[in-house]
Order: C-alpha cells, then structure tokens, then sequence
C-alpha cells in the first residue's frame, strides 16, 4: 500500500520557475534594504529591524547587524515586511483586463470548437495591469489559468513571472485543466456524470491517437487537433489540475488516478480533503500521490501565515507563499518600492518537494 500525500501545486511548478526564468533585477548595483521585518523563512525566523544587502541582484548578507558599503542605494522599510517572492499557483494574470467586457478577457473561448489544443500562451499579455498590482503585492511568478469554454476542459496553462517584460512567460503547455465541479457540470450538459464520461473519452480518444483518427477527424469526445494536445497528458508528461472542493468528486478523482495510474493528477481547491476521514480514504487509495494546490482553511492575513504557520501548511498545502521559500545569501533578488513597506521580492534558495504526510 502506497501512503497518500497532500503537497503543494508550488511543489510541482515553482521548481521550474526557480531554474527557468527570474525577474529582471537591479544589476551591477548595491542595494540594502535597511529597518525591516525581515521574514526570513529558515533558521534566523523573522528579524526584527533587519537589513538585506543586495550586490548585482544576488542577496550578499541579512541580518540585524549588516554594513552597509558606501555608495549603496539604500532604501527604507520604515518596518514594513521584507519577505521571498510569492508564488502564486492559480491565477488568470496576463488574460483578464475587465472580467465584465468581453473584449478584454481571454481566458476562454465558449465559441470555439478546440478545447485541449487552447494555449495561454497564444493570449498572455506580460504587460497587463493586474500583473504590476500583483508584483506591488510580492507575487514575483505565477501559474497562468485557462478558463473553461466549450467543453470541460479548458486547455493548457503557462508559468511567468511578474516582470512585465516581453518574455515574462517563460514556461508554456506546463499543465492541462479540466472543470469536474459544479460548473463543469454545467458545461457538460447539466451533470458530473457527463462531465467525467467526457474527460475519460477524451483521454481514451489521446491514448490511442493518431490511430483512431486515421479515418476521420473525429474521436469519440474530440478532435484530431485537441486529442494530439492531449497526448502528453494520458503519457503522464503533462498534469492535469482538476479544481474541485466536494469530497465526492475528490473521490471520485482518485478513482479516475487508480484507472490511469499514468495521469499525474493535481487537486485545486480540495476543500474537504481535509477531513480526517477522506484523509483515511486517500491513504487507503492505491494511488501513490494526488498533490492539492491552495490548501482549505488557510485564510490567515500572509504575514501571520508566515510568522506562524496555520493548521493547513502543518499538514504539508500552502496559500500563496511556499513554507519552503527562503531568504539567504548567495541567491537572485529583486525588489519593487511601496509607498509605506518596500516588499524584497525574488526566489530565495531552492524550493525541495514539500515533506509528503
């Protein structure tokens, strides 16, 4: 029997963020972030009026008594909160401008034939406001959401960071989302029953192309182009996120991950997961692991979440900042300037599967 875990989305997509792409940062300069909170998230825990020097965009020193060469830029936390960059596994940044104006959404196509073959990429705009609200907040990278369309599954999601710049996103076709909640029960016809006989043709019709598609362009659930985007998915080369809360549909998740023991399956929302008695049922599944993004329960303000750690990031999830992000010398840094609390922002150290439960 293989023992269940819960771990972060972040665990699975922020390690590719580390190594694919950092945010441009102040080069060939000294900066020290002087009078701040700094939440360090290792051994030194949170240092009061701390300081973070910055050589090149690499973090030279933290700490409470750090000297400060001359000629360094030096900017005042005024005891705000210097804290690693967020990683956030579920947005639609880069897509929605004005969610009420169809013009200015392009997280979905209710029109369009294509389902799997859709790609963020294809529509991510770098230079987006929501981006620079989000990078002000200290998200420094990102998981990029499709919305669903036509059908329940909605396409292929991208990884990028808040830099704004042209090449921003730096991962694409990075995972594959399908809706078997409530809504997607909607899109499929009224029903669950629908959504999920949907997703199994799909993947039936990806595990035996291209030779069901010799004939004709159709398969049972989709199109030559859509069921060759869905390949990587039934290889278990690409995950597929299912955002669901109901522990009957999670359930039936790690029913559908014992069928297709290649799926690499990830939960989004997973709020009943945490349940003591579906936890004994996914410990019981034969399932080796089913990773949950955006722990239930873990509505305490960040700081706090941060200074001390709620129930959910205990038991191996995390809201928006990795428990395993560190901020340590010998690392790329970069920073952005708030009215009241200057945020450090960027990757600090590596970021090692989160301990399975």
């Amino acid at each position: 029997m293989t023992r269940f875990s819960i771990r972060a989305l972040g665990a699975f997509l922020a390690p590719l963020a580390l190594a694919a792409a950092l945010p441009v940062c102040a080069a060939a300069q000294t900066i020290a972030v002087t009078n701040g909170r700094v939440i360090t998230n290792g051994d030194a825990g949170v240092i009061e009026s701390g300081t973070v020097l910055i050589r090149d965009g690499v973090i030279a020193e933290v700490g409470a008594q750090v000297r400060i060469p001359s000629g360094a830029r030096v900017i005042d936390a005024e005891g705000g909160w210097i804290t690693p960059g967020l990683f956030h596994p579920q947005t639609e940044l880069g897509l929605v401008e004005v969610s009420a104006e169809s013009g200015a959404r392009d997280n979905a196509a209710s029109g369009s034939s294509f389902t799997a073959s859709m790609d963020v990429a294809d529509a991510f705009n770098p230079a987006g406001n929501h981006i620079a609200s989000a990078r002000v907040k200290g998200v420094t990278r990102f998981a990029v959401h499709p919305a669903v369309g036509s059908a329940i599954i909605a396409g292929r999601g991208a990884l990028a960071d808040a830099s704004g710049d042209p090449d921003s996103l730096f991962a694409d076709r990075q995972f594959m989302l399908v809706d078997l909640s409530v809504s997607g029960a909607r899109t499929a016809g009224g029903a669950r029953s629908a959504a999920w006989a949907f997703l199994r043709a799909a993947i039936e019709d990806a595990r035996f192309y291209p030779g069901r598609f010799m004939a004709h362009h159709e398969g049972d659930a989709i199109n030559r182009f859509d069921a060759a985007a869905m390949v990587d998915v039934a290889r278990g080369a690409m995950p597929l996120i299912m955002p669901m809360d109901r522990a009957s549909d999670i359930r039936r998740a790690i029913q559908f991950a014992d069928r297709y023991p290649n799926i690499r399956l990830i939960i989004v929302g997973g709020a009943e997961a945490i349940s003591w008695p579906m936890r004994s049922r996914m410990r019981a599944s034969p399932s080796s692991s089913i990773p949950c993004a955006i722990c239930p329960k873990a509505s305490t303000r960040w700081p706090q979440a941060t200074a001390r750690r709620p129930r959910c990031m205990q038991r191996g999830c995390s809201s928006l900042t990795p428990r395993w992000a560190r901020i340590c010398t010998g690392t790329r840094a970069c920073y952005v300037s708030m009215p009241a609390s200057p945020w450090l922002m960027g990757p600090a150290g590596t970021m090692p599967s989160a301990p399975s439960r």
